[in-house]
């Protein structure tokens, strides 16, 4: 069974009105977290772009892992520091848990800039 088949919670990411990415969160990878960041939304968040990853600090307190993770492009995570979402564009490991995955946008993404305001909401499909 693959971890795409659990229950999923659909996020849409907006520069302005555009939906430019939507990402999926698999609740049980961390349950607590993800219903934490989806009754906060709407959600500000704030775009840092870092080697071969997008962060959007959305001010989530969650705490903190002592396991490695492997990442895959496209694989979510959320960093407890930063407060924020990390999102990777290569493969990557570090210590922070993997939470969901982009599942329509990765490129757009990764055209974003570095210090601009993105809005995440519920996905509303069109």
């Amino acid at each position: 069974m693959n971890f795409r088949d659990f229950e999923v919670y659909e996020i849409g990411i907006y520069e302005g009105e555009n939906q430019i990415s939507k990402i999926t969160l698999v609740r049980h990878l961390s349950p607590i977290l993800i219903e934490r960041i989806f009754r906060n939304l709407p959600i500000k968040a704030f775009t840092l772009i870092l080697r071969n990853k997008l962060l959007l600090n959305i001010n989530i307190s969650a705490s903190a892992v002592r396991k490695v993770y492997s990442h895959s492009p496209g694989d979510i995570s959320y960093d407890p520091v930063q407060k924020a979402i990390t999102i990777y564009f290569d493969n990557e490991t570090d210590y922070l848990e993997k939470i969901g995955y982009v599942s329509e946008g990765l490129e757009n993404l990764k055209k974003l800039k570095s210090g601009i305001f993105l809005s995440l909401n519920k996905f509303k499909p069109v």
